[in-house]
């Protein structure tokens, strides 16, 4: 594939993905790279694999014990069936995506599977207080035992953004997420003791007192 020294004219593409090749490569004669091509056609590609999204989706009314008895049977027939990782989503006043604590559906889901991969789907930051999530999202990694992702978004549902007092339209829940993903990053690596003051939120780390055993340590 002749080109003007753009990365296409030095790969490959094959079902096994893109494969990197000497400048020039490309001009050999055609008998010269038959062998490195047949090899690559007789490559085992590699299993693809599969993941579930849910909101979940349920029309308004539903009995919310079914629903969410239903929604896990789904995990654990995911798991069953091979999945590596299911995604819950999280909405408070969304009738038809009716799961406001993703981590606590989580939570019971982990001991209910084997293998499969949980992540909430996601974490809408401006409505949670970031020191009360860095607690909940640090404990439930801990329970999971490397099978929980923690995946992080501003929101999108009219109906949430009204009961925290965020204005969409000045595109400050995107402000809000960044000020507190920034923020938690900052408590699990170093809880500096102190006043934490923000527009949405207002919370103190306490000095440690280690002899009674007074700290931020959950990270």
């Amino acid at each position: 594939m002749q080109g003007s020294g753009s990365e296409s004219s030095n790969i490959l593409r094959s079902g096994t993905g893109r494969v990197n090749h000497a400048p020039g490569w490309n001009r050999l004669p055609a008998l010269a790279i038959l062998p490195y091509v047949r090899s690559l056609l007789t490559q085992e590609a590699a299993p693809m694999e599969v993941g579930y999204f849910t909101m979940p989706l349920h029309p308004p009314g539903s009995n919310l014990t079914k629903t969410l008895e239903d929604d896990l049977e789904q995990i654990v027939t995911l798991d069953g069936l091979g999945y590596t990782e299911a995604w819950i989503g999280e909405h408070f006043t969304a009738q038809w995506e009716n799961i406001p604590a993703p981590d606590l559906f989580i939570a019971q889901a982990l001991g209910m599977t084997k293998s499969i991969s949980l992540g909430t789907g996601v974490t809408c930051m401006p409505n949670h207080n970031p020191f009360m999530i860095a607690h909940r999202i640090a404990q439930l990694d801990h329970m999971a035992k490397g099978r929980f992702m923690w995946g992080v978004g501003a929101g999108g549902f009219l109906g949430d953004f009204e009961v925290f007092g965020v204005d969409p339209k000045t595109g400050e829940h995107r402000d809000i997420t960044r000020d507190s993903i920034d923020l938690i990053l900052k408590l699990w690596e170093d809880p500096k003791p102190g006043l934490y003051e923000h527009k949405y939120w207002r919370f103190n780390v306490p000095e440690p007192v280690d002899e009674i055993g007074l700290r931020f340590h959950v990270k």
